[in-house]
């Protein structure tokens, strides 16, 4: 109960023989102004998950005899937070905080520290999953099914991304079809993002590696030739042509009459003759196998009469030759084909 102002404080000791010892003294001052208080009225969210993740702080200073001019926030791990009583920031330090607030009254006296913990947990990624790539071998053109699963621990999944080693971007939804696909080996990935901004990683949780092969081809692509009507006993000609897009035809072969046996068969090239020997209407078959083993068919339909109606043996018209001179048509089929070669 000392009254504001400079005292001199005298003291002395007595013995047991009543002397006195002589004064001594120090001085003290007694300030007037009572020290401020300070209280952390609210940390929100706490704990909080996310980097980027708004956090609010709240604080109250009391003075009895003045008021309230400054405030102080600090971080046990980040430092320095903000001066102001109230204010919201983000991107703390994974981790357990010691939040600490004071005020300072209008006389320049500093409150003790009030502390309250913050709680900062890293985000969890999303996980995104492939649950299948069907067919994962498919001919180009035809149509291939994506599907996937994702979820995300500590939120939602907001975004998906399908990409190809080789076209790129395939979708952004999570399950989707395509058959624009180019040729070749693809390296297919999948990726997911939650409602944080953070993408899943490509390295899917069931599989070693990052991606899943898909395997686009081409089939071959045979041209049989034009319909005909040759007459019976001449020699007609076959001069197949066949295309591959991702490689070479090993195999040529020909079922003349469609009865599922293949009569003849080459590795070179399409081309051979036959001599019908019945009337009737045939359908000659023309089977190509390229170095994938893939094989793709085309057909041509000869009539055979007594009369006939083609003329020559080209392969354009599809025509027969004379029975007679099979040596003479063999022969003309080289000049074609040399001929097209030039």
């Amino acid at each position: 109960g000392l009254d504001a102002g400079t005292h001199t404080i005298s003291f002395r000791v007595q013995d047991n023989n009543g002397a006195w010892s002589e004064w001594d003294t120090a001085v003290l001052i007694v300030d007037s102004n009572m020290q401020p208080i300070a209280r952390i009225d609210y940390i929100t969210p706490s704990p909080t998950r996310f980097l980027n993740k708004n956090v609010t702080f709240s604080g109250i200073g009391l003075d009895s005899d003045g008021t309230i001019v400054g405030y102080e926030w600090k971080s046990s791990k980040d430092g320095f937070l903000s001066n102001d009583q109230n204010f919201t920031t983000t991107g703390f330090s994974i981790g357990n905080h010691t939040i600490s607030f004071r005020v300072q009254d209008n006389n320049g006296a500093w409150s003790g520290w009030d502390v309250s913990e913050l709680i900062s947990l890293p985000n969890t990624p999303p996980v995104g999953t492939i649950d299948s790539i069907e067919p994962s071998q498919a001919a180009k053109g035809s149509t291939v099914f994506f599907d996937s699963t994702s979820s995300d621990d500590n939120g939602t999944v907001a975004a998906y991304l399908w990409e190809s080693s080789i076209d790129g971007v395939l979708s952004t939804e999570d399950d989707f079809s395509i058959s624009t696909l180019t040729l070749g080996y693809h390296i297919v990935t999948f990726l997911v993002q939650d409602n944080n901004g953070v993408w899943s990683d490509s390295r899917d949780e069931n599989r070693s590696g990052p991606g899943v092969s898909l395997w686009i081809y081409a089939v071959p692509m045979p041209i049989a030739g034009n319909d005909t009507t040759v007459k019976l006993g001449d020699t007609v000609l076959f001069s197949g042509q066949v295309t591959d897009e991702d490689g070479n035809i090993v195999k040529y072969g020909w079922d003349f009459d469609n009865n599922g046996v293949y009569d003849w068969s080459s590795s070179e090239n399409g081309q051979t003759t036959h001599i019908y020997d019945k009337e009737g209407t045939y359908t000659a078959v023309l089977r190509a196998t390229d170095n994938d083993g893939f094989t793709s068919t085309d057909s041509r339909v000869i009539i055979v009469s007594k009369s006939g109606g083609g003329a020559g043996g080209g392969e354009d018209d599809g025509g027969g030759l004379p029975a007679p001179s099979l040596t003479a048509s063999i022969a003309a089929v080289a000049v074609i084909a040399l001929r097209r070669r030039r």
